[in-house]
């Protein structure tokens, strides 16, 4: 759980170090990416619209956010959310992804 501030600033991210999320939350676009520097490991969003980028994201508090790297470090804000995560193949508690009902 990650408390934003009031304020839109940035907040560092603790990153996962490993895969560890359902498919009911990441779909077939949220690909886990690890790196050599364990603080640079996460999931990264394979856009439906644009096969060259590759943004990082993070499942914080039942919502997906962008991930900005500054420093050797992950931030984001409020103003990162994705406000569609289904519409990208994302999944969420609440609404799970449409690609986990297809797969046995």
């Amino acid at each position: 759980m990650i408390e934003f501030p009031k304020t839109n600033n940035y907040v560092k991210v603790v990153p996962c170090v490993h895969t560890k999320l359902p498919l009911e939350l990441t779909g077939r676009v949220a690909i886990w990416v690890e790196s050599e520097r364990p603080e640079a490991s996460a999931y990264h969003l394979r856009h439906p619209y644009n096969n060259k980028s590759f943004p990082a994201i993070k499942y914080i508090n039942d919502n997906w956010y962008y991930l900005d790297w500054h420093n050797s470090k992950y931030y984001t804000s409020l103003e990162l959310q994705v406000n569609t995560p289904i519409g990208l193949g994302l999944g969420t508690h609440q609404a799970p992804s449409v690609d986990a009902a297809f797969i046995p």
